[in-house]
């Protein structure tokens, strides 16, 4: 597809679709970057070629979808979990038919608990403390 403006005049006008490959062009020219974020969403299914991700800025709330080929991820062997931190590598691409942006992984790395789940097992730990998860505290289900 050519990026050509249709010119009204003196103005340039893009088609959305134009103005998409123009930006998926720019993008594909980046370099390949790490980026930092919680796992929000994990998506995988056996029929799908594709992992689908949601990372999240737990400090802004800020959130990029990111995918991963199957085979690229079942071969990470990471068995990831939502609210863990990661470290993805990869390229910036624009999804041309919506215009979303997201990173297309190559490399995935685990680096811990995120803010929920510390926030959760700190939680879990206190509780615990206090003896509120003791057999003896136990009630038989009605």
């Amino acid at each position: 597809m050519k990026i050509e403006p249709v010119l009204y005049g003196e103005r340039k006008v893009y088609t959305v679709s134009a103005f998409n490959r123009g930006v998926a062009l720019y993008l594909g020219r980046l370099p390949t970057i790490w980026v930092e974020g919680e796992v929000l969403e994990l998506k995988r299914n056996a029929a799908w070629a594709t992992v689908f991700l949601t990372l999240k800025d737990p400090r802004t709330g800020a959130t990029l979808k990111a995918t991963i080929g199957r085979g690229a991820y079942d071969r990470l062997d990471l068995g990831l979990e939502e609210g863990e931190t990661v470290h993805v590598q990869g390229r910036a691409e624009l999804y041309e038919a919506r215009g979303e942006l997201g990173l297309r992984a190559t490399a995935i790395e685990r680096i811990g608990l995120g803010e929920h789940l510390l926030a959760l097992e700190r939680l879990k730990r206190r509780l615990a403390g206090e003896g509120l998860f003791a057999r003896e505290r136990k009630r038989p289900l009605p």
